[in-house]
């Protein structure tokens, strides 16, 4: 089948890229340290697609673009090559390669193999950040690629997956393999994830959103002149949100993450609502952009932040 057709046939099932999407990774915060020794948070998966933006493509109402850059040719370009030295290294036979299987059973899980042997799947990549691959041989791999061979297994039932991936930075180049064995406890939950999803999928109802742009797409415009009372957990967040805009002198990695979290937490509450009360009182108003974007503005906190600066000077 050509590209077009293979797409297709992907949206009709979850395959193995599909599973780190599935397992959440996109929403993994991890706590960094930067030069100066001022640890700060990232999202290290921001590039793998939601729950939300995946079932958008599977249920056609925004499939995602299928276009290949110059970084995926260069991976389609040496997969045959690839294939073929992990024939060389290992002894091992390559088996026709397949198009796309599907679970004997759970025919919604489906695998797009590179290569299989009699006794394992075998997967071809690329990569130029050698600090994520860990020893040769060992199963130290990504964690979106550990999590889809932790799939092709579940589907094809076999016990062993092999990574073989060209490393290149710089003047260094190297070849290595890694093994993989299953993973019972990840495979479960990512069955459980995948399951739950699919019938998303079926009744054609939204995966929970994970992230303020999910909650973005799925309450687009505000309600002009709406209300609602927001319990004091709520409260909280938007009167940190204040703190944090009205504190910081400049933009970092952690404020800016911390900044994002609150927000999430607030518009996941608000969803299409315009303005949002505590007390009677209004305490943020939101707006929505041209550009589909939505801005919390806190309200009425000046007084109440000087009063508490007030009383930490006076104890």
């Amino acid at each position: 089948m050509d590209r077009t057709q293979w797409l297709a046939e992907r949206r009709k099932g979850i395959g193995g890229s599909d599973a780190a999407a599935i397992a959440g990774l996109s929403s993994v915060i991890q706590e960094r340290i930067g030069k100066n020794g001022t640890p700060y948070k990232v999202r290290p998966f921001a590039n793998i697609p939601t729950p939300l933006e995946l079932w958008l493509d599977k249920t056609g109402q925004c499939p995602r673009d299928s276009s290949e850059n110059l970084y995926t040719l260069k991976g389609h370009a040496m997969e045959p090559l690839l294939l073929r030295m992990y024939e060389e290294k290992t002894g091992r036979t390559l088996l026709p390669k397949p198009e796309i299987l599907r679970h004997k059973e759970h025919t919604w899980m489906c695998a797009s193999l590179d290569g299989w042997t009699e006794e394992s799947v075998v997967d071809a990549k690329t990569s130029m950040k050698l600090e994520i691959w860990g020893k040769e041989g060992s199963n130290e791999v990504p964690m979106p690629i550990y999590c889809q061979m932790q799939w092709y297994l579940m589907v094809t039932e076999k016990q062993r997956a092999d990574v073989i991936v060209w490393l290149e930075c710089g003047n260094y180049m190297d070849v290595r393999i890694y093994e993989i064995f299953p993973d019972r406890e990840l495979q479960n939950a990512l069955f459980e994830r995948g399951q739950a999803f699919w019938q998303c999928v079926r009744n054609m109802l939204p995966p929970d959103p994970v992230d303020v742009c999910d909650l973005e797409y799925l309450f687009p415009k505000v309600e002009p002149y709406s209300m609602k009372a927001v319990p004091p957990d709520i409260y909280e967040n938007v009167f940190e949100l204040f703190q944090i805009r009205t504190a910081r002198q400049q933009a970092t990695a952690e404020w800016d993450a911390r900044e994002e979290s609150l927000k999430f937490r607030i518009l996941k509450y608000a969803r299409n609502c315009e303005q949002l009360l505590f007390n009677g009182r209004t305490i943020a108003t939101i707006r929505t952009s041209k550009t589909g974007r939505k801005t919390i503005t806190p309200k009425g906190f000046y007084n109440e932040s000087k009063c508490n600066d007030d009383e930490s000077k006076f104890g």
